[in-house]
């Protein structure tokens, strides 16, 4: 069990006035930062900074191995077999055009070619479609959508139906970001497996909710944020298999990826190097890292079963009020996507949105960043209200916000 009380009082957010006027359940979109990552920051910057991996003195020295501490943290977070798969990035979406451009400049046998064709699915972020869309016009190859079952998960028939001798790459996320729904994304990728395709995975909501073990779930990229898992924005990472990334080039250039560089070429250092040029965001990383620390003591199936059964909570009040119906299947990540009708008709979420923001109540309304989906879902005018809570949520937050939730119906309908 989790003490959220506790918890809570790791985050100067909620004991500021802001915060105490507050029900926030809106951490699918961002988290607050418990102190330990503050004081993490804090510390690099009044004791610890330096430039890394440039400098032979002790400062360097120490900073750089503190660099190095946070990938091999991250690396483990995920399961992954090496540090350096670890690429640091500004967030998920940085992280997918960081590989979207890799493969766009990598050789005939991981190339996106003319008349390719990318499998995506309709759940998508967008930011897990645009940087493919743009890789198929680059390309002249084909974007393709898997659609969705009644219970929201990759239909895998229909994704099977999808493959060609011709498809490549197919990119899907682990949770939609919009339901909660937990996608079988070790299945779909033993498919891709044995068809030939590389396969990216979209982890933005799976890695501060769930255990996630890349070797176990067998994709060949998977990315995520940073900042909706404790950390400052503008930290995520990109993690691929070490053999393709060997074979891939950069994406970006300059300094601290070089091995040798001349007037007229240059060669580019190992593994993660070659991918991170310029200064790094090792503040970041190392925060980074102590978000991993936080959410490690606590546990993640002890994060994953507080959510899940908050998410259940909140679906047995809502399922008490009129004209509500819940979008999100019963076993998600710890969202809870719903809609408001009245005679049949869907009410504009934007609406709700404004009445539980002057309630206090903060919640994520409209299209999601993810728009062919409330389309598929016939709510592309009206979009849909989600409620997504984390480790500092509890069943009195539960309790406040679906009162809220009612109060805004009766008052509008």
């Amino acid at each position: 069990m989790i003490d959220v009380q506790k918890i809570k009082t790791d985050f100067p957010y909620f004991s500021s006035d802001a915060g105490k006027k507050c029900l926030y359940a809106d951490s699918a979109a961002t988290t607050h930062k418990p102190r330990q990552v503050l004081d993490a920051i804090n510390s690099i910057y009044t004791e610890h900074y330096a430039a890394i991996n440039r400098t032979a003195h002790e400062g360097g020295e120490i900073f750089s191995a503190m660099y190095y501490e946070a990938r091999r943290k991250t690396a483990s977070f995920i399961g992954a077999p090496s540090p350096d798969e670890i690429i640091f990035t500004r967030n998920c979406t940085d992280a997918i055009n960081h590989a979207a451009n890799m493969l766009l400049r990598s050789n005939a046998s991981l190339a996106i070619k003319p008349g390719s064709r990318i499998i995506s699915t309709i759940m998508e972020h967008h930011s897990n479609i645009a940087p493919w869309q743009e890789l198929a016009r680059l390309t002249g190859s084909e974007i393709v959508y898997a659609e969705l079952t009644n219970t929201g998960i990759i239909d895998i028939d229909h994704f099977k139906s999808l493959i060609t001798p011709k498809t490549r790459l197919a990119a899907f996320s682990h949770v939609s970001n919009v339901l909660g729904s937990i996608n079988p994304v070790a299945e779909l990728c033993a498919v891709c497996r044995e068809a030939g395709l590389l396969t990216l995975i979209d982890g933005t909501q799976a890695v501060p909710h769930m255990n996630v073990d890349v070797s176990k779930i067998g994709c060949d990229f998977y990315a995520f944020s940073g900042h909706k898992m404790l950390a400052p924005t503008g930290t995520g990472a990109l993690w691929g298999r070490a053999k393709l990334l060997e074979k891939m080039p950069p994406s970006f250039y300059g300094g601290g990826m070089i091995e040798h560089v001349t007037t007229e070429d240059a060669s580019w250092a190992a593994v993660p190097w070659k991918f991170e040029p310029g200064t790094p965001d090792a503040c970041g990383a190392i925060a980074l890292s102590a978000a991993i620390d936080y959410l490690t003591q606590i546990g993640m199936d002890a994060v994953h079963a507080h959510e899940q059964e908050l998410a259940l909570y909140t679906r047995k009040l809502l399922s008490k009020i009129d004209g509500i119906e819940i979008l999100s299947p019963p076993d998600g990540c710890g969202i809870v996507a719903f809609i408001v009708k009245k005679n049949g008709q869907i009410e504009d979420s934007n609406i709700f949105g404004n009445i539980l923001s002057s309630m206090g109540i903060v919640a994520r309304t409209g299209g999601h960043c993810a728009y062919p989906l409330h389309k598929y879902l016939g709510l592309d005018k009206t979009g849909s209200i989600r409620l997504s809570y984390y480790i500092y949520n509890d069943t009195g937050d539960a309790d406040k916000i679906c009162a809220g939730v009612e109060s805004s119906i009766k008052n509008l309908l």
